[in-house]
């Protein structure tokens, strides 16, 4: 067999759901997989498909064309789906490709294009064909009009130092629509990215998941700088689809009193809720910070408690629920002001703020802002206080002074960018929803004509405009 070399496109494919199989099937498994090798090996070689390897259920198979294995890959999936399965027995079989350029040694391709291959195929679902960035630049504009690729966008993939973009194989005829991939934002999740990737030691990693499939607790111990944690972090991404609830970091290297291990576990927690803030995974935030906020309760952590509590009141403020977030609100600002925190008590009284003007309430929300932007004057913290001039541009919004409302964004805007501030979630929630309501009132032409008068004034400036609002 000559194996094509130079760039090559890489297929690599498996059953999904093969155990639930052999255990549904039985004795007529075996029948099963041999009608699926013959399907595959088909409907490959048809399309000039290199059969490398084949290990139980999966398939290795290399194209010197990265057309040719679409082509190939969506001949495979259409056979599949009109093959004549037995009762119980249909065969879901997910699809990876990848193209890249590896040394051929022997009959055996060596290089991480091959293990990045791998990890696109290990994201699918049954019935999906995923494709990555690099075959897609070759295949995009001369796929035959039966084929079209879907973007996916960015993702992690086990035990590569950078994120792939993905991209979906549709094909006519064939179902198009899946769950959420299988990476590891599927998964709750905070394990750092890693800047190398992870070869060799298999036999470790294997064994390290096959202890903690019947253990509560694994202890990996050796001496320092053996690649402990490195070993435990490649074990934590391998099982993370048998943890549906989450799989986490939590560094205990710098904790030397036991009592705080549980503050470091509940720091993970909010550390997670703050990025799944930032992707709008409302439900996942409330579920991690009120588990955060109920540990560091138990451990007597009064302040470290407030995070998670502010991070579950940022949710309820951006999804309607106002009456919980001030609630919230109003019990973090009782805590700060029992801590003496004079910056905790100001952002409070900003987000209170917000919330009172949500209900309606524009009089309470404009004294809150007063009060707050005084605070932060006393603290001399000014980047806070650009903050509070897109406070009082919502109430300007709020009350129908689009014109003073247009003319403060354009200062926080011009302020904020200055200071290289990025906003949370919540902030641009609010700057995003007022914002709009001025433009909407003045007009586009008009609302840039005030934001470009708002930039150009100075902080000073602004603050003086916010306070006659």
């Amino acid at each position: 067999m000559s194996l094509p070399t130079g760039t090559v496109t890489f297929f690599f494919s498996d059953i999904e759901g093969s155990t639930r199989l052999i255990q549904q099937l039985g004795e007529r498994y075996p029948d099963v997989l041999l009608a699926h090798h013959t399907v595959l090996r088909q409907a490959l070689a048809e399309h000039g498909g290199n059969e490398l390897r084949t290990e139980g259920d999966s398939f290795f198979i290399v194209f010197g064309s990265a057309l040719d294995a679409c082509s190939g890959a969506a001949a495979a999936q259409q056979a599949l789906q009109s093959h004549a399965w037995p009762e119980g027995g249909r065969v879901q079989v997910r699809i990876g490709l990848h193209t890249g350029e590896a040394t051929l040694v022997g009959n055996e391709y060596l290089g991480l294009d091959v293990h990045r291959a791998a990890r696109v195929a290990s994201a699918a679902h049954g019935g999906q064909v995923l494709v990555s960035e690099t075959t897609r630049a070759l295949v995009d504009h001369v796929l035959p009009s039966s084929l079209t690729l879907k973007d996916l966008g960015l993702h992690r993939l086990k035990d590569l130092a950078r994120p792939e973009r993905l991209y979906q194989l549709n094909i006519d005829g064939l179902p198009g629509e899946f769950p959420a991939l299988r990476t590891l934002e599927a998964t709750p999740n905070n394990l750092p990215t890693q800047m190398t990737s992870f070869i060799g030691r298999d036999d470790q990693v294997r064994e390290g998941r096959e202890l903690l499939s019947r253990a509560r607790l694994l202890t990996l111990t050796g001496p320092g700088g053996t690649g402990k944690t490195r070993l435990s972090l490649q074990i934590a991404a391998d099982v993370m689809d048998q943890f549906p609830d989450g799989v986490y970091f939590v560094p205990l290297a710098a904790v030397q009193d036991p009592e705080l291990v549980p503050s470091a576990i509940a720091q993970a927690l909010v550390g997670l809720s703050r990025v799944e803030l930032r992707g709008g995974a409302y439900d996942s935030v409330r579920a991690h910070a009120g588990e955060a906020s109920a540990l560091l309760t138990q451990t007597g952590d009064t302040l470290g408690a407030i995070g998670p509590s502010h991070m579950v009141a940022a949710v309820n403020r951006m999804t309607g629920r106002d009456s919980d977030a001030a609630s919230l609100y109003e019990r973090t600002l009782a805590r700060y002001r029992s801590l003496s925190d004079g910056a905790g008590v100001a952002g409070e009284l900003m987000n209170l703020g917000y919330v009172r003007l949500h209900q309606g309430r524009r009089a309470d929300a404009r004294g809150l802002f007063r009060d707050a932007v005084g605070r932060f004057a006393v603290l001399h913290d000014e980047v806070s206080q650009e903050f509070m001039v897109a406070a009082f541009a919502a109430v300007a919004a709020d009350a129908g002074d689009a014109s003073r409302a247009a003319q403060l964004y354009g200062a926080a805007r011009k302020l904020l960018a200055a200071s290289g501030v990025t906003l949370d979630p919540d902030d641009q929630y609010e700057l995003d929803r007022y914002s709009a309501k001025a433009r909407k009132q003045l007009g586009d032409a008009a609302y840039a004509r005030a934001l470009a008068q708002g930039e150009a004034l100075s902080l000073v400036d602004a603050l003086r405009l916010a306070q006659t609002i």
